[in-house]
Parts: structure tokens; sequence; C-alpha cells
């Protein structure tokens, strides 16, 4: 019994970790095949210049299908590589836009499918898309100066919710391990192991309020 808050200050713990680390993968009937939220993001970082680089060619007169090829400089851009498997797709038979869209399902935040579907639904209707890819663009970059103001300006909030979240667990388990007999008459009572389970259960769920609200996305 005297066991019991020390075996709940490990467990908990590493089952919200275990939760959390399976709730963070990418939904969808074939999560094997979605790209994981931290590579997307520093797809996003890349997706302006890219833009930029595929309305240039555009503009030159060339195709959407060669604009998108040129503009694939860097094998090691995790955007590139990315978008380079559409291009080995169009060569195996699939259409430019089939392509584009299948991709943007593989996708989960809402940047790059957006940029993706624009240019699968103008090669589809043939129109313009130099004004587009340009106001794209400078929307992803206005997108992402605001996100690291957002993240620099609540990075004490972050770490302050982080804390609050380890503090209970740390300090219970500390003090089971320094001084065991103090929850010894509570722990060999029932009544006493289920205060101790509903207090861990309700710090485990304000904790995910918590984690919800300080990683929340907004942009």
């Amino acid at each position: 019994p005297g066991d019991l808050l020390l075996s709940l200050s490990v467990a908990v713990p590493c089952g919200f970790l275990a939760w959390k680390a399976i709730h963070c993968r990418g939904r969808g009937p074939r999560p094997e095949e979605r790209v994981s939220r931290r590579l997307e993001k520093r797809m996003e970082r890349l997706l302006p210049d890219y833009l930029d680089s595929v309305a240039a060619g555009l503009t030159a007169g060339h195709s959407l299908m060669q604009s998108l090829q040129n503009s694939l400089e860097s094998p090691h851009s995790p955007l590139e590589s990315y978008l380079r498997q559409v291009l080995d797709q169009v060569k195996t038979g699939l259409t430019l836009d089939g392509a584009l869209e299948l991709a943007a399902s593989r996708l989960t935040r809402r940047e790059i499918p957006l940029a993706l579907l624009t240019m699968a639904a103008a090669y589809r209707t043939g129109t313009s898309l130099v004004e587009a890819l340009s106001l794209l663009a400078r929307v992803s970059r206005d997108r992402d100066r605001l996100r690291r103001k957002i993240s620099s300006l609540t990075a004490q909030a972050r770490m302050q919710g982080y804390v609050l979240c380890l503090v209970p667990f740390l300090f219970l388990g500390g003090i089971s391990l320094a001084s065991p007999g103090i929850f010894q008459l509570v722990t060999d009572h029932p009544a006493g192991r289920k205060i101790i389970f509903w207090a861990a259960a309700l710090q485990l769920a304000g904790a995910l309020v918590i984690i919800r609200m300080i990683n929340r996305e907004v942009f």
C-alpha cells in the first residue's frame, strides 16, 4: 500500500504521455502515409519561396508542370522532396491535378494543401495562377511572422503550464520516497486509496486542459 502513491505518480504521467503520442499522430485511415506535423511545419517555412519561383516560371511562359519541375532546386529540401513525388506520380501516368490532390490529402495542416489544391483547380480549369500564387506566398510569410510572434509572446505561459502539470506528480513522488510513513495511514485505508486515485485523475484532467490550451494553434 505504501507504494501506491509512487506507482500513481509514475503511471499516470506515463499514460498521459502515451496518450499524447497517439493523439498527435495524423488522423485518417492510412496514418502511415501521413506527413508528420513537425516535417510539415518545416515545409511550410519553405513554401513562400517555392511559390514565388513557380509564379516566376508561369510568368516566363512555362507550363505549370515545367514551373513545378524547374523550381525543384535542392534535393535536401523537405518541401521539394515531397513535391518531387508529385512529379514522379505524373510520370507514372497520374494526371497532374490528381497527383496534387493526392499530395494535399496526406497533409494535416492547411497551408500547403491550400496551395496544392489551388494549383490543381487552376490546372483543371486553365485559369491563371500567377496572382494567386503570389498572394498565397505573401499570406504564408505573414502567417509565419505572426506565428513566431505569438510563440515568443506566449513562451513563458507555456512553460508555466508544463510546470503546473508536472510539479504535483514530482512533489508527491518525492515525498513518498523520502517519507513513505507519512502516507501509510492513507494508503492502508480503502477510502484513502480512493481519494488518492481521484486526486490523480482530476490532476490528469487538469493537465490535459492546460496542455490543450497552451498548444492550441490559432494560425
